[in-house]
């Protein structure tokens, strides 16, 4: 079964670690649930994992929803 959230994960991390799964989906990862209903990750404050982080998400599209 397809999870985006884990192949976000994967993406990030592509050129080295910036993110880490975290929360629903971290649990969802290790089995302990079988489903999450967003993602959640631990971001390395730099500006450049932050730039590389919201490069890929706008490729998928991503945007804010205020909550």
């Amino acid at each position: 079964m397809r999870n985006i959230y884990f192949e976000l994960t994967e993406e990030f991390n592509a050129k080295g670690p910036i993110v880490a799964l975290a929360s629903g989906q971290a649990v969802v990862y290790y089995r302990l649930s079988l489903i999450s209903k967003d993602g959640d990750w631990v971001l390395r404050e730099t500006p450049e994992a932050c730039q590389r982080a919201l490069e890929i998400l706008a490729r998928h599209g991503a945007r804010y929803r205020p909550g």
